[in-house]
């Protein structure tokens, strides 16, 4: 829709609302379809870590590539949330329980390396751009703000805490 609206297309709400559904359920049905595929291969292992865990990566990973890259365009991440679902649901039954400390250390450990790349190259980029100086729209309105919302946001969150504490 986007790659389209900057080569000069005006979208119609049709077109916009039609994409948005294939997208949106295509990308769910795709996500249940790759979790049922790979909760079937993990069926069949036994005691291999190794293969249990390519499985799920190999799963991630062709999920992602045939939702991005192919020409069917559909969410992958939705379709990626969808997998991890119904295998967080369905699919932890067919993990052999000899693979499971090893999957969740692999993981767990995957997860915190990707977090932390993201946090770190956007504070290097926003670094960058903040001691350059040279192209920075940031103003001390704008800094204003942030520390607003930054004391909003924890108001908010003491007041949740404070209003529902009694139903805990």
């Amino acid at each position: 829709l986007f790659y389209r609206m900057t080569k000069g297309e005006e979208p119609v709400i049709s077109d916009v609302t039609e994409e948005l559904i294939i997208s949106i359920f295509g990308g769910i049905g795709l996500g249940l379809f790759v979790g049922v595929f790979a909760s079937f291969c993990l069926q069949k292992i036994h005691k291999d870590a190794v293969l249990a865990i390519s499985i799920i990566f190999v799963a991630n990973y062709l999920l992602l590539f045939i939702s991005n890259h192919l020409t069917i365009e559909v969410s992958g991440i939705l379709g990626l949330v969808a997998m991890g679902l119904y295998l967080a649901a369905q699919g932890r039954l067919n993990i052999s329980r000899y693979v499971v400390d090893s999957l969740h250390a692999v993981v767990s450990w995957t997860q915190y390396a990707a977090e932390t790349t993201i946090f770190l190259w956007t504070g290097i980029i926003i670094g960058v751009e903040l001691i350059s100086g040279l192209q920075s729209t940031i103003t001390a309105v704008d800094w204003g703000k942030l520390f607003a919302f930054f004391f909003l946001t924890i108001l908010i969150r003491a007041l949740v805490i404070v209003t529902l504490s009694p139903f805990l």
